[in-house]
């Protein structure tokens, strides 16, 4: 299981874009296995930038509740490349749904293998409700769509050495 990396500055500076991401182990007889994820968030790097920007994940995946999450707020943002780029972000979010549960919160990783020039980027979240159960989840590539993490950080080497 992925840990996010907490209290690191990020050398990246934007993340936009959406997608589709289908799960064929998700999929059933009423639910499509397929999740939708929307991202437009910019930050700076200095330590008392604040995280601007919007989330929106739309679950229909077996075992998941089928809802709209949209992100009351971001809390934190980490970007990081090793062998592979990655942003984890989390924070509050609330669910358009019947009865949504109270006290949401998220936890989001889009990645891609730059590496791999044809390697698909991923996208995985979950999402909690206050008392820690857990009311949502997905992991896969996009199927369609595109993500942009800007800079690029295979680009950005240097400059991560630095913190």
């Amino acid at each position: 299981m992925a840990l996010i990396p907490a209290f690191l500055r990020s050398v990246s500076n934007r993340i936009k874009g959406d997608g589709k991401i289908f799960i064929p182990s998700r999929k059933d007889a009423v639910s499509s296995g397929m999740f939708d994820i929307s991202l437009a968030i910019q930050f700076g790097r200095r330590a008392n930038d604040e995280l601007r920007g919007s989330i929106l994940l739309k679950a229909d995946l077996r075992n998941s509740l089928k809802a709209t999450f949209t992100a009351t707020s971001i809390e934190l943002i980490h970007a990081h490349h090793n062998h592979e780029q990655a942003v984890y972000l989390t924070g509050s979010c609330n669910a358009t749904t019947e009865n949504p549960p109270d006290g949401l919160r998220y936890w989001v990783k889009v990645a891609y293998d730059h590496y791999k020039k044809d390697a698909p980027e991923c996208v995985g979240f979950v999402v909690h409700d206050k008392k820690g159960n857990r009311v949502a989840y997905g992991t896969g590539p996009l199927v369609s769509g595109s993500i942009q993490m800007n800079p690029n950080l295979a680009k950005q080497e240097s400059e991560w050495k630095k913190y």
